[in-house]
């Protein structure tokens, strides 16, 4: 085979897997995984069963392929915002804004994303690679929240069990948007919930031998975090109050 013959094959290739994503991704964000058919997915790529056969062995594989593709570019992204030289916090709460930006930008994604698990939860039921995914990604959240407590930008505490926290109330923001019928501005709510899940000190996290929680005061959080740390308790975040900002009912 020539180079030329290797390289368009591979190029057919990459062509279809790419139909065939972006048709899967909004066929399991509308219908949902179990009720999407493999010949649902053929139909909506304009492609034979055959051929997309030939790219795929199946829906898990084309799931696989959906989170793979989408948390690649995510990394990516978030990645570079997290890797330059503004102080910790500044740089944990842009790189929070800009996975909520993203995440508003594709919202099939996020429905598929918000119905997999728990964030704040290891996937272990899901595949070694969304499993790793996750660890990654916390990792990546930890590290940073780690930089801030250095330099005084944030409470001390654990920081992987801080940003475990911290994606937990991503989810919950980012559920409520859905739910509400995605009205709010997108660029509000990035600005919203990135500010509100972010730990520098005036809304930073603390940690106990108890577990997560937030100080309840600004006297309790001066305590924990050796200094004035401007902390409002006005400013804790908590799911009813979410809601409420939503205008959505308490589900059973």
């Amino acid at each position: 085979m020539s180079e030329a013959v290797a390289k368009a094959r591979s190029a057919k290739t990459s062509l279809y897997r790419a139909l065939v994503v972006d048709a899967a991704e909004h066929l399991f964000a509308t219908r949902g995984y179990e009720r999407t058919k493999i010949q649902d997915i053929a139909s909506a790529s304009g492609l034979s069963l055959g051929t997309l056969y030939s790219v795929f062995d199946g829906k898990a594989d084309i799931l696989e392929a959906i989170h793979d593709e989408r948390l690649g570019e995510l990394f990516l992204l978030v990645g570079e915002t997290t890797a330059n030289d503004e102080p910790a916090g500044a740089r944990l709460i842009q790189g929070n804004r800009i996975f909520i930006r993203w995440l508003t930008e594709h919202p099939d994604f996020l429905r598929i994303h918000l119905g997999n698990s728990a964030w704040a939860f290891n996937p272990r039921e899901a595949s070694e690679g969304r499993v790793d995914a996750w660890r990654r990604g916390i990792e990546l959240i930890a590290s940073v929240i780690e930089e801030a407590i250095r330099e005084g930008d944030a409470i001390e505490g654990d920081p992987v069990l801080c940003a475990r926290l911290m994606v937990a109330m991503q989810q919950v923001f980012m559920s409520a948007w859905v739910e509400s019928g995605m009205r709010e501005d997108p660029d509000d709510l990035a600005d919203t919930a990135g500010l509100n899940t972010g730990v520098p000190s005036e809304i930073s996290f603390s940690l106990d031998d108890e577990g997560v929680g937030a100080p309840a005061s600004a006297a309790e959080a001066d305590a924990v975090g050796g200094g004035d740390s401007g902390f409002d308790p006005a400013e804790r975040i908590n799911e009813a109050a979410v809601f409420a900002k939503y205008g959505l009912n308490d589900k059973a």
